[in-house]
């Protein structure tokens, strides 16, 4: 692995992990890359792969970090390489708190940045684009998107081969509405068709359904609608959408004109069966669990509620005699009353009588609002 290491300049590495077959970019070209960016304690702070889509910028246009720009323009299309970026190529000493191209975790300062990064598609600047490629044009290069999709397909490079297609799906997007030649319409069908099986071998089942429908609405016959039908319906058993998938594997397999055609269809519908009876069990299951936990909540024996109204009797605080009840009211009344007494001056000569004019004029005892003192104690 480190043989082919390269230092393409002070602060950047390239290690080539698959070699592409592609052409290089060309200054101005528009690249398309996958990559799992990741910090030196192995932090992945991006990843396009997990996106599902990937990083576009333009060679030459500082559109991404140096480091990252200068490794991909040494690149073919087609290649894997792991790429160093020292600090001064990435975001320097301030780093950047608001994650790589505003996404991710943020990026520390002083950071080295690596990233294991594949150059999907190159996009040629001097091929005629937009609204003003004719009809030829559009026909050519949305297939030879689609040859080139079916080549990563091929190679298992099934993100490469999604970004493939979705390019020859955008130049026939372009044209006119209802300008469509009948041979660009086919080719059309087909690249829905054929996005959709590679989102379904990277289990991205809600695209596999959108894709497989534009497929189908876009007026696929015979075998394009079969293989429409029969992978909408696979993503539907995945989706557990059990009606859509019948209904889906049902007409596909009505298309079927072979044998080995037809078993394929059947052993979907056989899954499908195994997973809507295993779903009907779970549910059943689900259900007879949560009756009996309510049974067995509400429910008691005799002996159990016997136990339960002893604990609540033992949980209750002990009764008090109302004869200790009224010694108790007592006592606070008298340490009241001494607590007043405390409070007034003694060196007073009249103290005494003070306590007698403010409680009542009996010698033994006072009325008060506390109920009756014994003053010969507090005197």
């Amino acid at each position: 692995m480190t043989s082919n290491l390269q230092t393409l300049q002070p602060g950047l590495t390239k290690q080539i992990t698959r070699p592409g077959t592609g052409p290089l970019p060309s200054p101005n070209s528009r690249v398309s890359v996958h990559f799992v960016g990741t910090l030196d304690d192995g932090t992945v702070f991006d990843t396009t792969r997990e996106r599902k889509r990937a990083l576009q910028f333009t060679i030459g246009a500082e559109q991404t970090i140096p480091g990252l720009e200068a490794a991909v323009a040494t690149m073919h299309e087609g290649e894997r390489a792991l790429v160093v970026c020292e600090a001064p190529l990435a975001f320097g000493a301030m780093g950047n708190p608001m994650g790589f191209h505003g996404v991710g975790k943020p990026i520390p300062k002083d950071a080295r940045l690596s990233f294991d990064v594949e150059l999907v598609h190159i996009d040629d600047p001097s091929t005629v684009s937009g609204k003003d490629r004719n009809d030829k044009d559009r026909m050519r290069i949305a297939a030879q998107r689609k040859q080139e999709a079916n080549q990563a397909f091929s190679e298992k490079r099934y993100d490469a081969a999604i970004t493939k297609y979705a390019l020859g799906i955008a130049e026939l997007d372009q044209a006119p509405v209802g300008q469509l030649s009948d041979e660009e319409h086919v080719l059309l069908i087909q690249l829905y068709n054929n996005i959709s099986l590679s989102y379904l071998a990277t289990d991205q089942y809600t695209q596999v359904v959108e894709f497989a429908t534009k497929a189908i609405e876009a007026g696929a016959k015979t075998i394009d609608l079969q293989k429409a039908l029969f992978r909408r319906g696979k993503a539907h058993v995945a989706l557990k959408s059990f009606d859509d998938a019948r209904s889906d594997l049902g007409r596909a397999l009505t298309l079927c004109e072979t044998d080995a055609e037809r078993k394929v269809v059947q052993r979907v519908r056989q899954s499908l069966a195994a997973l809507e009876k295993q779903a009907v069990q779970k549910e059943k299951a689900f259900f007879n669990n949560m009756f009996k936990a309510m049974e067995k909540k509400e429910l008691y024996t005799e002996k159990e509620l016997e136990e339960r109204r002893k604990a609540e009797e033992a949980s209750k605080p002990p009764e008090i005699p109302p004869e200790q009840m009224e010694r108790m009211y007592r006592e606070q009344m008298e340490a009241e009353a001494q607590e007043r007494v405390n409070a007034i001056d003694k060196s007073d000569p009249q103290w005494a009588r003070k306590i007698i004019k403010k409680y009542g004029k009996k010698k033994e005892t006072a009325e008060s609002d506390d109920g009756q003192i014994d003053l010969a104690k507090l005197l």
